[in-house]
């Protein structure tokens, strides 16, 4: 008798086992202190499972999950649709514009989709010194292949966004989504972390959890003291993510 899909989506104890270890490892390593703790990694992991990614290529950079969402590398992204037989083609690429083709093997539909330099400034997200000036052909390049898999390739990569989706701006309101579960705007915490760069806004999103666990203060009154004084706030935020990596 063929084993239930859905179990098989579970892993099993010998399985758990193996990742437990695995992550325990991991976090026992200066390599990937910066993931947390050891549950952070095994989730990692889990979710990296149900993609067909290797644990390894998800700790490496393949992989992140922001604000309980997957994001997925451009480099990954593309190779998972891919490996799924699909095509994916480049029709041109620049500063400006960049407009990627896309094709199903298995019954041949095809969509073409682009993100312009506009649609950026639009969602706000090209800032002075940030990515959107400094690589912006890259940088579209990811947006305008994370809007066709997810209109092409839902089944590739499931509900997850490209790599900064989600940190750098509001989740894209796209209605044939079907798989996003939650309200496509952003609530306070994910518009504080938006002054930052993806780097400085993990670490921030860590510390900023740890006030509201520890203290039992309300992210908007640690929103609200930050504006009110951010030198002091920054200041307490540099020493504290100094004893964050060291431990």
């Amino acid at each position: 008798m063929a084993e239930d899909k859905t179990l098989a989506l579970v892993p099993r104890e010998h399985e758990m086992m193996v990742y437990d270890t695995m992550a325990k490892q991991a976090v026992s390593s200066k390599f990937y202190r910066n993931f947390g703790d050891a549950s952070a990694v095994m989730t990692i992991m889990l979710s990296a499972r149900e993609l067909g990614i290797s644990p390894m290529a998800a700790l490496n950079g393949g992989l992140n999950i922001i604000q309980g969402k997957v994001e997925i590398s451009a480099r990954m992204m593309n190779a998972m649709i891919r490996r799924a037989g699909h095509s994916v083609q480049t029709v041109g690429c620049n500063e400006t514009e960049c407009q990627i083709k896309g094709k199903r093997q298995d019954n041949g539909d095809e969509e073409t989709l682009s993100y312009t330099i506009e649609d950026a400034k639009k969602a706000g997200l090209v800032k002075v010194g940030g990515g959107w000036t400094k690589y912006p052909a890259d940088m579209l390049y990811a947006r305008a292949l994370s809007r066709l898999a997810r209109r092409l390739f839902p089944d590739v990569i499931g509900c997850a966004y490209v790599e900064g989706e989600i940190v750098e701006a509001k989740v894209e309101s796209v209605k044939d989504v079907e798989c996003e579960e939650e309200e496509p705007t952003r609530d306070e915490l994910d518009e504080f972390l938006k002054q930052f760069d993806k780097d400085e806004a993990m670490y921030m999103q860590k510390y900023v959890k740890q006030i509201h666990e520890k203290y039992e203060i309300p992210y908007q009154e640690i929103i609200v003291k930050q504006k009110s004084d951010p030198k002091a706030f920054q200041e307490k935020f540099e020493k504290w993510k100094m004893q964050y990596s060291k431990t």
